[in-house]
């Protein structure tokens, strides 16, 4: 088959890959957690890892290796130096994206070096992650501001700066804001704190007058004279907004959030503040959709920054509280048009999840059952997230726009849920009489919903790359493992709807338990 692949592509990616050597991507992954641990592979590996078509993943078989305590790039390209064409670009895609997370922290340049000893030049770039360029922490520090977890509960510590700062501009304040409201902690207290630290900023001045409760008003005019300096007095609060641009539509929210007296109270209370700010943002005209795009990718950043800062033993529920809001920012990301943006969201929501302490899916949480029910329910929240990625990925496939599929998320994401569901199991097993009120139901059912969409999107994504490319995946070309992947694509929909009957009808009980049970013994280990 003629290699269909673009000549030079613009980054190392898992969609511009030739779809027949699709696994052979995320065993150059593998290949890079290896050496991070200090193993060398010698030449020819390939041939001492089996293709495990039931789970998704290599399984080492044998073969030889080296120890290392320092990689040189010369030496780790030695380890492909039997790979030839397409089969080494397919596995230094992988090994690429892997190793600028894993070893370029400790041998800075160290991936760059690699490829610059196995590719023609020009050397495509490994595909970054996508950030902002808002930084969250930068905004705290300028406002002397910290944050402070004790067991679930979070506050921001408000206090003087510790060296001085230079002023924060607008847009950062009202991303900041945003972030402290959606993630529910202490708006009021940061809005006045901002005003009192950026004496300067005329935005901050108005955010502080909308937390002293100085503009509540039943129409938008009436705005006192003193907030708006050299405009007019009699200047309506919509026409004053209009100064700053896009960005006056985040100033409008915090308007309607402090609308009337108590009204923020009753949006943490009913956790609606990712309600509100979608509708402002549906506000936004449709041409503006990068815009949208910017702040929600700002907002999932500065709830990431919170989620990271509060990992620490002891203090994992109100990290892991953060880490799900942020979640719901990526799910507001407007549709997904573009190859390239969606596999670098796809590489920063893996690299993120790899450095939370928290999320080990296959950790023992029997002593602790309600970080396991947490963490279970943030799984199937994972599972949402990725969905339309994997989904759009094979509509790119035959659209003609990529080459390959999101193969690597589709397996992490269901090998993640199938041990969210083991760990509901053993949950299940350790408090049998949890009734049709233990609040587990759901839980449950979201899981069994996500692994079923994602083992039919599996059997779709097999099917795309042969109507498209007269390809079969790797994952079912060997004919040994044909009828175990087919099994495994083929839903167990008598197992599913035992499962849900049974808590339809008695609750997350031992019934429901029993069913659950007989379904993950046909699962893969």
């Amino acid at each position: 088959m003629a290699d269909s692949t673009p000549s030079a592509p613009a980054f190392l990616s898992e969609l511009t890959i030739p779809a027949e050597w699709d696994a052979l991507y995320p065993l150059g992954e593998l290949v890079a957690q290896l050496n991070e641990g200090g193993f060398l592979l010698l030449p020819g590996f390939e041939a001492d890892f089996v293709l495990n078509s039931a789970t998704g993943g290599w399984v080492i078989t044998g073969g030889d290796y080296a120890r290392s305590n320092a990689f040189e790039p010369q030496k780790a390209a030695a380890q492909f130096q039997d790979l030839t064409g397409d089969m080494r670009r397919a596995i230094l895609s992988g090994y690429a994206q892997q190793a600028q997370r894993r070893l370029d922290p400790r041998y800075p340049g160290f991936t760059a070096g690699v490829l610059a000893e196995l590719l023609p030049a020009p050397v495509p770039p490994v595909l970054p992650p996508n950030v902002s360029p808002f930084d969250l922490g930068a905004v705290l520090r300028a406002c002397g501001a910290s944050l402070h977890v004790a067991a679930v509960e979070a506050r921001l510590v408000l206090g003087t700066p510790a060296e001085p700062a230079p002023p924060v501009t607008d847009e950062a304040l009202l991303l900041a804001s945003v972030v402290v409201f959606v993630a529910q902690l202490d708006l009021t207290a940061w809005l006045a704190h901002v005003a009192k630290c950026q004496p300067t900023s005329e935005v901050a001045q108005l955010l502080g007058a909308l937390a002293r409760g100085e503009l509540y008003e039943a129409e938008w005019g009436g705005v006192i004279p003193k907030l708006v300096g050299y405009f007019r007095s009699k200047m309506s609060l919509r026409d004053r907004l209009s100064v700053y641009g896009p960005w006056s539509l985040l100033v409008q929210l915090f308007c309607v959030v402090y609308a009337r007296p108590g009204q923020l109270a009753e949006i943490k209370a009913q956790s609606a503040a990712f309600r509100f700010l979608r509708q402002a943002l549906d506000r936004l005209p449709a041409d503006w959709a990068i815009r949208r795009g910017l702040i929600l990718l700002a907002v999932r950043d500065g709830l990431e920054h919170l989620a990271r800062t509060a990992d620490a033993p002891g203090q994992a529920a109100a990290s892991l509280n953060f880490a799900q809001t942020a979640l719901l920012a990526a799910q507001l990301l407007p549709p997904l048009s573009e190859p390239t943006f969606a596999e670098a969201w796809l590489v920063h929501l893996v690299a993120q999840h790899e450095g939370y302490s928290w999320f080990r899916p296959r950790a023992d949480h029997t002593a602790e059952p309600m970080m396991g029910w947490r963490l279970a329910a943030y799984t199937g929240s994972l599972g949402l997230s990725t969905l339309p990625f994997c989904q759009a990925s094979s509509h790119w496939l035959a659209q003609g726009q990529v080459t390959n599929q999101f193969w690597t998320a589709a397996w992490w994401t269901l090998d993640l849920l199938r041990a969210a569901l083991r760990q509901c199991y053993t949950l299940g097993q350790q408090n049998p009489l949890a009734g049709p009120k233990s609040g587990h139901e759901a839980v449950v059912q979201n899981l069994i919903s996500r692994h079923a969409k994602f083992t039919l999107l599996l059997l779709e994504m097999g099917a795309r790359s042969a109507e498209t490319l007269q390809v079969l995946s790797m994952w079912g070309r060997n004919t040994a493992e044909e009828v175990p992947f087919k099994k495994l694509l083929a839903g167990y929909p008598e197992r599913y709807e035992a499962v849900l009957n049974a808590i339809t009808a008695h609750g997350y009980g031992p019934e429901a338990v029993l069913c659950l049970g007989e379904l993950l013994a046909e699962l893969p280990a």
